[in-house]
């Protein structure tokens, strides 16, 4: 047995190097109820990956190795270290895998595989490193590490809640209890292979999964998993509910892609995995610490930091039929700011209307929509009186009935394992049933490591502003699916290398190219991970408002599970991000966003409609954007801090808080239909003011707040 211990953790790994104690020293707390599962886990494969396969060639994509099976290997201990080795891997003998080993003919063979890891303590925190050495002929394709298993509850009162990064975020409460169905396996986009002993949770990061860290925590204590990699590689993070011989327990674990052949090495970046005491604002700074070790933080323009929001319209959709022209964009504009937004966002104004042509469709201009000059003409209008504006544009897919992918995109679109195409199927809204029986158009993903590709993407923003817009929009770029890609003449040095670096380099060219040319041209995407946030000027949401995103929408009344935005919103308060689909009649989703300092994207009629079809709703809106204005020092431009610094009386109500300098500011929501009481404990400011949602100010909050109303406690500093 070997154990490290300080002052605040202890871990425990057997002679056999599995992990038998890992203990919260604050709080006291034992993580590992049942000890003895594996520490790591390696997925090798036979074959070429993305060589098509034809005829009787064989191949197999994953063969499981298990560190249970090993046994022969070495520890040695220095200081706060543990340095575990194993000179070659075994095969199992038996074993639910084993049908996958026999295939490949390795059942209980010693492979010449090396794997050392070390794990030192650093304060609070177990810091995890691996490395792999090949020299088989099989492949390395993924690896598990380090596997934190055994875990159940934190405490008796079973008040357990798993902090997850899907998209702004995701809170699944009483994990082991709930963690019973494929709605948790299915995130991610990956589909799970559900056994009688497991219930798969499996994300992607840099995509859904918005950061590298999640925790299992209470309002007390609670532990943080990370992986610190600064490569922006695909990585999964791995959650399993599993039943073992009568057992039930939590599994956390990250996924690597290393695909080692053979004479390959390869090192992992730390994981840490760290037991805290308080609440999980400690690790989402911890995160952040490490985050600001190395990634670079830009300041959006000014335009963009004082926006309120946007109104999202569409000039024409995939059915072709046309719902307005160029001409009325200026009035689309003035439709906007009876909402007080000074922003519009076209989609559907070139000839493919929407989800088409890709990437040939800017340059297409439909002449039923109006002439090229005609939309200059009118965008050049909307900036001059002040206004916003931007267009659409396709962040990663290929239609492959374009002339351009038949002359080059069939080269750089991502190639799977198999060698061919990722294939995306896609329709839109339409009134009748036919486009969505008919209209499963195809479209194809492209690499982001490739030359073409950057250029196509600093093309459209080329074209963006000499149509007249000072920000490019990508669609569909950062928040899905970071596809392994097995084209070996593109540039990525290995398959999960290909998306997020790839993505980086295009948004780091267009960003210093653009500002060449406009400083204020700003970069607008659809979704948002932590890596991009650093090139990203504001964000399209996917997040409608609590228990709700626009992908997976819950029943309200499943407590399983709810959306939580804190956890990117207090962990990168800086990024500028906004909720999505505020139609006609949906006061909520507006006070919500207010709350949580989004920035509105307002959609009438799914895209159909302006202000003028909503007038109650623009006045909801108006209002809000007044208060924001008035005070955008905090409300816009200020911190984030979640609940820090306030406590409140009444939890049925929703409330966050804000930061600049000494001001603070407390918004308040009561998403309840009834009246409710509200009362507000500050410790370190002096209450300045309370503003109602009509505008008005008193120097003496409410002692109730009416059904879906806001409240703005506006505070300074004590002297």
């Amino acid at each position: 047995m070997y154990k490290l211990e300080n002052e605040k953790i202890a871990l425990t790994l057997s002679d056999e190097g599995a992990i038998i104690g890992l203990k919260n020293k604050v709080t006291g707390h034992e993580y590992i109820t049942y000890p003895g599962g594996d520490l790591w886990r390696l997925f090798l494969y036979e074959g070429e990956p993305g060589k098509p396969k034809v005829g009787t060639m064989p191949y197999c994509w994953e063969i499981p190795v298990y560190s249970r099976d090993q046994q022969k290997l070495r520890i040695t201990q220095e200081n706060d270290a543990l340095k575990v080795e194993y000179k070659g891997i075994k095969v199992a003998e038996t074993g639910p895998s084993i049908k996958y080993a026999k295939q490949a003919g390795l059942t209980g063979k010693l492979l010449n595989i090396n794997l050392s890891y070390t794990v030192r303590l650093q304060g609070d925190e177990t810091v995890w490193e691996v490395e792999l050495e090949n020299n088989e002929d099989v492949g390395i394709g993924e690896i598990w590490f380090p596997i934190i298993s055994g875990v159940t509850w934190l405490s008796p009162a079973k008040d357990d809640s798993l902090l997850i990064p899907h998209y702004y975020g995701e809170k699944i409460n009483r994990p082991l209890e709930t963690m019973t169905s494929k709605r948790f396996g299915m995130l991610g986009d990956i589909k799970p292979h559900i056994t009688h002993i497991m219930y798969p949770y499996r994300m992607l990061y840099p995509g859904p999964a918005s950061m590298q860290w999640y925790a299992l925590c209470n309002p007390r204590e609670g532990l943080y998993l990370g992986s610190h990699d600064k490569s922006a590689q695909t990585t999964c993070l791995n959650i399993d509910k599993e039943k073992y011989q009568g057992k039930e327990f939590l599994q956390f674990t990250f996924g690597k892609y290393p695909f080692i052949e053979k004479g390959g090495t390869w090192k992992s970046a730390p994981f840490v995995v760290c037991p805290y005491k308080g609440s999980w604002h400690i690790v989402a700074k911890k995160y952040l610490a490490w985050a600001n070790t190395w990634m670079k933080k830009r300041t959006p323009p000014k335009w963009v930091r004082q926006m309120n929001g946007w109104q999202w319209i569409g000039l024409k959709w995939q059915s072709g039929v046309i719902q307005f022209t160029y001409d009325e964009i200026p009035r689309l504009y003035e439709d906007a700011k009876l909402g007080g937004l000074n922003t519009t966002w076209l989609v559907g104004w070139p000839h493919a209307g929407n989800d088409r042509e890709y990437p040939e469709f800017p340059y297409n201009i439909d002449s039923r929509l109006g002439t090229e000059e005609q939309l200059k003409k009118s965008l050049a209008h909307v900036r001059a009186e002040g206004g916003n504006i931007w267009l659409y544009n396709q962040g990663r897919m290929v239609d492959p009935e374009t002339k351009w992918y038949k002359d080059i995109g069939h080269r750089v679109v991502m190639k799977t394992i198999w060698g061919g195409e990722y294939i995306e199927n896609w329709s839109y809204w339409s009134y009748g049933s036919l486009m969505d029986l008919s209209n499963q158009y195809k479209l194809l993903d492209a690499c982001p490591s490739t030359p073409e590709w950057s250029n196509i993407l600093l093309d459209y923003a080329k074209r963006s502003k000499e149509l007249g817009t000072r920000a490019v929009f990508y669609d569909y770029w950062c928040h899905l699916r970071p596809y392994l890609c097995f084209d070996k003449t593109h540039t990525h040095k290995h398959p999960a290398m290909a998306y997020g670096p790839g993505m980086l380099a295009i948004l780091d060219r267009v960003k210093t190219e653009m500002a060449k040319e406009d400083p204020e041209f700003a970069i607008i995407t659809e979704g948002i991970t932590d890596v991009a946030g650093q090139y990203v000027d504001a964000v399209q949401g996917l997040v409608k408002r609590a228990k709700q995103n626009i992908y997976d929408a819950p029943a309200e009344e499943d407590l399983r599970y709810e959306t939580f935005p804190e956890l990117l919103r207090y962990t990168f308060p800086e990024l500028i991000l906004s909720n999505r689909q505020i139609d006609a009649e949906d006061y909520a989703s507006l006070n919500w966003a207010f709350v949580y300092g989004m920035r509105f994207d307002i959609e009438i009629n799914f895209n159909k409609g302006t202000f003028r079809d909503a007038p109650q709703l623009a006045t909801q809106c108006k209002r809000l954007c007044k208060i924001r204005n008035e005070y955008s020092d905090l409300l816009l431009e200020g911190t984030f801090v979640d609940t820090e610094g306030f406590s409140l009386s009444n939890e049925k109500l929703v409330a966050k808080a804000y930061k600049n300098g000494d001001k603070y500011a407390v918004l308040i929501w009561n998403p309840l239909e009834n009246e409710q009481p509200v009362k507000v404990y500050v410790t370190d400011y002096e209450l300045e003011k309370a503003i109602s949602m009509e505008g008005k100010s008193s120097q003496i909050p409410p002692a109730m707040l009416g059904a879906n109303k806001v409240l703005v406690l506006l505070y300074k500093g004590k002297e």
